[in-house]
């Protein structure tokens, strides 16, 4: 392991400046004839054709290398700010999916076919949320094909934010499983019994999300192949 980082510690260190030195210590004993003799023949110009060539290649590699790093890293950036984005992103749908399920549990409704209107449009709200909670895991499993990951200290707080979005679903899951079938002594019945839950962990949803609001180096890091 030292080995290994000893070697990274001087692959970061290395500059073209060291690159030309090695260079130069390579073709001194290659024209040392011309150095000492002042000899030029067909085999010295061959040398230094084959010298320069190979410093382009090195320096054209060294540039590709570069350049591939940057743009990769930069489509790390993205992926991440996607997942980032899908994170506010479901907060407000969840937002939406809590108000709505209030709204159909708080009004004295009775008519059968306005409660199965009521009904579909929670269930299609809760589906679109499901979609997105799903997302959001698959969106942020794949940062580990950029070698991003998010930071230990972050963790924690992370696995509580997906756990409130499930546990919101469940809830919401429940309530409109039940909706139309119920009358409304039984429909206020169980809203009693759940509406606590539902707007605590919502809010716990959101305080674990404004924990995530930081700079993009705060809550992500490049792991080490």
């Amino acid at each position: 392991m030292k080995i290994i980082k000893s070697i990274t510690n001087v692959k970061e260190r290395f500059r073209l400046s060291h690159l030309f030195c090695i260079a130069i210590g390579i073709m001194i004993p290659i024209y040392a004839d011309t150095v000492f003799l002042l000899k030029i023949d067909s085999s010295l110009i061959s040398a230094i054709m084959d010298t320069v060539t190979t410093v382009v290649a090195v320096m054209a590699a060294i540039s590709v290398k570069d350049w591939l790093s940057d743009k990769v890293k930069s489509k790390a950036v993205d992926h991440a700010t996607l997942c980032l984005r899908k994170t506010a992103e479901i907060k407000h749908s969840l937002n939406i999916l809590v108000s709505y399920t209030t709204a159909a549990y708080s009004s004295d409704v009775t008519d059968k076919n306005l409660l199965n209107k009521l009904s579909e449009e929670l269930t299609k709200n809760f589906i679109l949320n499901m979609n997105s909670f799903f997302d959001i895991t698959i969106e942020f499993d794949a940062l580990k094909q950029w070698n991003l990951s998010i930071r230990k200290n972050q963790e924690d707080n992370f696995r509580s934010y997906l756990k409130n979005i499930k546990e919101i679903l469940d809830i919401t899951n429940a309530l409109i499983k039940y909706f139309s079938n119920l009358d409304i002594t039984n429909r206020n019945k169980l809203w009693s019994d759940k509406n606590k839950s539902l707007h605590e962990k919502y809010q716990d949803l959101k305080d674990c999300h404004d924990k995530m609001t930081i700079p993009f180096d705060d809550f992500f890091e490049y792991v080490d192949k």
